[in-house]
């Protein structure tokens, strides 16, 4: 169960080691809540290096995911300042040890203050002379979504005595840069043996926090590092609840390099369960068919909570942005397509985005920020853009892997609604339905979120937007809840009345039609920023209007009025051939679209007003059956 045990010289090994195993340190940190004997520090910071277990959250969304107890350095919501802060470990004896390893586990984020602040970075360091001069054999790169192993080889340090380790963290060099922090777990110097295994943080549904929740038929995942030398082929694993009959599973056919991982995933799902407090330990006994030498580290048990049932999680990304950000254009040039592709916001898809466009950097002057986005920034820490956070937590490339991962574990409530338009008034009604019992508090969010839509105005090579934001009901604080009921929907109702075009920054003005848009609604725990669910709800209009083939409807022209472009929006319930005309008081034509093949549905055609002189001008949509015209005044 990854309990302490620290052995100092190679002496201890006849009386207190596995004869298998050639090891020299060990440190779990797993006992008391202090540096443990022989470990001593180095550091500016007030608290320094302290034992922490559990989730540990940033207020920037940076996460350190659930372990046992490890130590960690820079307490992270108090945004400590350090220059340079060593753990060190106590000195021990390699006299008649040959081919030692260093293996631990290690979390930090790399990081920098803004754009141009240093990053914060890791080292590991060694002494041969009891600590008097040091030595780097390490530098530690940065991942903020997982913790981290480190095999070092330290057969170079041969037979020699008076050995130490230095883990040192820098964080930029005191001022401002008060960064992240990094955190170490399970610290060994041995000989390793030529089959070995380690189980790794158990891979169970996130609910908030340091909670877990898991329903019925919930699949089992462990994820096992190969600690030996040879390939691991097969890994014998077992998983308890409660301390009842194990399920057991062997796992062949593997190829796991050493030092390796695999995911495996048990056939058998989780049984029935009472809803409430509940405890799962998975456990390895067998590796390539044989037990483990080293079994230290081979168990681990996490407490979850039982649900009633489970939804089919829709991932969320939120994207801060802006039109006069360059870096922000080249990454929406492979990220915009990426998400297009995957039919984000698409209420039939599990892929949400959100963006929020920023005012920055100079001109700063994007018309699309406003006090809604800028409360969704601070509520992150977004210091620099491009940036984007999904499922609440801080994003990594933007690419597909994260999209699939997004929508991967199951969640535990369900989100339903309604969104109709009716002229320029948004009637939003949705229900959040938990599968829990809490009185844990969360925010239900809900924003209009308009499709896409042409910024001339942006100072970058990207004119075109997608997905953004324009409104938050009922603020971008969003609506607390502190009381779930299990099967009990939280029940919401909102009117707004939409204006269209002559956006500026602070309003929350369509740049097209309501029917450009669609309702956003997540829920997430504002303490760790985890985003539980989230559910696009499509536009409709009112269905009492009688459909004829080819009929248009809903036709709107936006911005109105107009002055280098606008945009024709209309509603087809047939698919059919449409032409668009433009035509001045007079009746003179001076602006014809060819005629282009439509589907059924929300269609837009886009019109230059540019080189039209200012005045009233009629747009005129036809299909082989049916006209619909409408008003366009152009202003200079």
């Amino acid at each position: 169960m990854n309990k302490i045990t620290t052995f100092l010289t190679v002496a201890a090994l006849g009386a207190g080691l596995n004869a298998t195993a050639q090891t020299v340190l060990r440190e779990t940190f797993e006992a008391g809540t202090s540096l443990p004997a022989g470990w001593t520090q180095v550091t500016k910071a007030t608290t320094g290096w302290k034992i922490n277990s559990g989730d540990l959250f940033s207020t920037n969304g940076w996460k350190i995911v659930s372990r046992d107890k490890y130590v960690v350095v820079d307490e992270w919501n108090n945004n400590e300042n350090n220059d340079t802060t060593s753990l060190v470990s106590p000195v021990f004896n390699l006299t008649g040890v040959t081919g030692a390893k260093l293996t631990f586990n290690f979390y930090i984020v790399n990081a920098s203050y803004g754009s141009t602040g240093p990053a914060e970075r890791g080292t590991v360091n060694i002494s041969t002379d009891g600590g008097a001069t040091w030595t780097a054999i390490d530098t530690l790169a940065g991942n903020p979504t997982e913790w981290q192993y480190a095999a070092i080889d330290l057969s170079a340090y041969d037979n020699m005595p008076n050995m130490q380790l230095a883990f040192t963290y820098y964080d930029g060099k005191g001022g401002t840069n008060k960064l992240v922090g990094m955190a170490l777990d399970n610290i060994q110097v041995a000989v390793p043996t030529a089959d070995g295994v380690a189980i790794e943080p158990l891979s169970l549904p996130i609910f908030a926090g340091s909670e877990r929740m898991m329903a019925t038929n919930t699949e089992i995942k462990a994820t096992v590092r190969n600690t030996g030398t040879a390939a691991m082929t097969s890994v014998k694993a077992e998983y308890i609840v409660d301390g009842g009959t194990p399920v057991s599973e062997t796992f062949s056919g593997l190829n796991v390099a050493p030092y390796a991982t695999t995911t495996v995933k048990f056939g058998t799902k989780l049984a029935t369960l009472a809803a409430g407090a509940h405890t799962i330990e998975v456990k390895l006994t067998d590796v390539n068919g044989a037990p483990d030498p080293e079994t230290w580290d081979n168990s681990l048990t996490s407490d979850f909570t039982a649900a009633s049932n489970t939804a089919t999680r829709a991932g969320l990304i939120e994207e801060f942005t802006s039109s006069t950000c360059a870096p922000c254009a080249s990454f929406n040039t492979f990220f915009d397509p990426l998400i297009t592709d995957n039919k984000a916001n698409d209420a039939s898809v599990n892929f949400n985005v959100i963006k929020y466009q920023m005012n920055w950097p100079n001109p700063g002057n994007d018309a699309s920020y406003n006090p809604h986005g800028a409360t969704r920034r601070d509520f992150y820490g977004v210091s620099g853009i491009p940036d984007h956070y999904t499922n609440g937590m801080s994003g990594t490339s933007g690419d597909q892997a994260e999209i699939d991962a997004s929508k991967e574990a199951p969640a535990f409530m369900n989100i339903t609604g309604t969104y109709y338009v009716t002229g320029d008034s948004m009637f939003v009604d949705f229900g959040v339905t938990p599968y829990f019992n809490s009185n844990k508090n969360l925010k239900v969010h809900a924003a209009i979120v308009e499709n896409d839509y042409y910024n001339d105005a942006a100072t970058t090579s990207q004119k075109h937007y997608v997905y953004v934001m324009r409104r938050m009901l009922p603020s971008g604080s969003g609506t607390s809840v502190s009381n779930w009921v299990d099967g009990t929907a939280n029940n919401y109702s909102y009117k707004v009345k939409a204006t269209i075009g002559n956006n500026k920054q602070g309003d929350f003005n369509l740049w097209t039609h309501p029917k450009n848009t669609n309702v956003l609604v997540f829920v997430q725990d504002e303490v760790t920023g985890t985003v539980l669910q989230s559910k696009v709800i499509n536009a409709q209009w009112p269905t009492n209007v009688a459909a004829t083939k080819n009929e248009i409807n809903n036709v709107a022209v936006y911005p109105n009025p107009a002055t280098e472009f606008t945009t024709v929006g209309f509603n087809l319930n047939n698919a059919a051939k449409v032409s668009v005309q433009v035509t001045d008081i007079t009746g003179r034509v001076v602006f014809t679209a060819a005629e282009q093949s439509f589907e059924a549905g929300l269609r837009e055609v886009r019109i230059p007003t540019a080189n039209m002189a200012a005045g009233q001008y009629n747009v005129t949509v036809k299909t082989n059956s049916a006209v619909a015209t409408h008003s366009l005044s152009v202003t200079k």
